[in-house]
């Protein structure tokens, strides 16, 4: 069993890096049977229901504090919504074939691996050495973009509407890959010259691929954790130099690369800055017309992102909240909020005496950050990167409130208990 666990975590893992280097949206083939195509993902999303289910039998499970069933619960009610009545609807009232149907939902019933990571997954598997196995899938990933450039030279990536040349060597999802190794390497490895190589690895790979909603993201992020931390000068001056080092590594690689990087910094937090921006904040005003038009979001079956025909570039959004809205309705957007709202609560709580809370909150508004500006939440190939962070401060939170519970008992005992912090924010 646990050799059987170990075996789909770590294929997962290898899974999303490899699919994040290759840009695999169509997913990666695992076999056909006549003419469905059934995917690797969907193999490992079986394997982990069937685990799940039968860590749900077992009678001697482990505690679960409320909190963390809240989250679980909202989690289920999502999956289960999809299941229930979003397919039901799509293959009755509208005669999608239940296999297309199924095709449309099951990046949504991917959530389902938060529960299975936080309740078998890390029965087997410690959470430092998920986060490990993770950061190689991004290492490997950033020598496949430096690889790239080496042989390929600078892949540019023309903006809409006839603007700059910007660096694109790898997927736009890969920063969200950098972006785990980066914040993980500074605020929960210790203080080595290796970790700060990691960061630094982390960085050039950003800077490859070149995303100004991870620039923005990942500036957000780190003050917060610097304050946390407790180290702030030092971490500060170590941060500070790796910026500066992956900038001028970059900068010296080619003066197209140079003007690359300029332009990305340039137009970050200015809406009106390209085409490219003003598109995104159309599409958001155009996708928020149609949730109000179809409030309980009717995608699966329409296909359609907007009320008006957007021509040949249809693509949804670049925000997950309109985006949700608008594909999944006012029902799934409740139930996704709350699981979100619900493991921060818990990884807030917990992050002065955690690390591993406070570094996972921290990457968990990365990515949401990241998604505002994107149309990467709920991919098949770095969903795993929204699943990993929540289901890592449950399990932490687990951790705390055993803690606290076989540790109270013995201070009453010796009349110290009421010296004790309040448990609540574990529970």
């Amino acid at each position: 069993m646990a050799l059987l666990v170990r075996i789909l975590l770590l294929s997962l893992i290898a899974l999303t890096g490899f699919s994040i280097a290759v840009n695999a949206e169509g997913g990666v083939l695992g076999l056909s049977v006549g003419a469905v195509h059934i995917y690797a993902f969907d193999l490992l999303l079986l394997a982990a229901v069937v685990l799940l289910l039968r860590e749900a039998t077992l009678e001697h499970g482990q505690p679960i504090p409320s909190a963390n069933r809240m989250v679980i619960a909202l989690v289920l009610g999502y999956c289960a919504y999809q299941i229930a009545v979003v397919l039901p609807i799509a293959v009755v009232f509208y005669g999608l074939a239940p296999i297309a149907g199924a095709r449309q939902v099951m990046d949504r019933l991917a959530l389902i691996f938060i529960p299975f990571v936080y309740l078998v997954g890390l029965k087997y598997m410690p959470p430092r050495r998920i986060v490990s196995w993770v950061n190689v899938a991004a290492v490997c990933a950033a020598f496949y973009g430096l690889y790239k450039y080496a042989t390929l030279g600078i892949i540019s990536w023309q903006e809409a509407g006839g603007g700059a040349l910007r660096i694109r060597e790898l997927w736009v999802g890969a920063t969200m890959l950098f972006g785990f190794l980066v914040l993980t390497s500074l605020f929960l490895r210790r203080p080595t010259v290796f970790a700060y190589l990691l960061a630094l690895l982390g960085l050039v790979g950003m800077g490859l691929t070149n995303v100004r909603s991870g620039y923005l993201a990942l500036v957000l992020v780190v003050p917060p954790l610097l304050v946390n931390a407790r180290r702030l000068g030092r971490r500060a001056a170590v941060i500070l130099l790796l910026a500066a080092s992956a900038t001028l590594m970059l900068f010296a690689t080619s003066p197209t690369a140079r003007d690359s990087l300029i332009y990305s910094f340039q137009t970050m937090v200015n809406p009106t800055a390209d085409q490219s921006a003003r598109d995104r904040l159309d599409r958001s005003q155009l996708g928020w017309d149609y949730f109000v038009a179809h409030p309980l979001g009717d995608y699966v079956w329409s296909g359609r992102y907007y009320l008006v025909d957007p021509g040949h570039m249809h693509f949804e959004p670049h925000n997950f909240v309109i985006q949700l809205l608008g594909q999944q309705g006012i029902v799934a957007f409740i139930l996704f909020a709350g699981m979100i709202i619900a493991t921060a609560r818990i990884g807030w709580r917990n992050r002065r005496n955690d690390p591993m809370s406070a570094v996972m909150l921290g990457y968990l508004t990365f990515y949401l950050l990241f998604c505002l500006f994107n149309t990467n939440l709920l991919s098949h190939i770095n969903v795993l990167l929204l699943i990993l962070p929540m289901a890592l401060i449950l399990s932490r939170n687990a951790t705390l409130a055993e803690e606290a519970m076989m540790v109270q008992p013995f201070m009453a005992g010796v009349g110290l208990d009421r010296q004790l912090p309040s448990t609540t924010s574990a529970q």
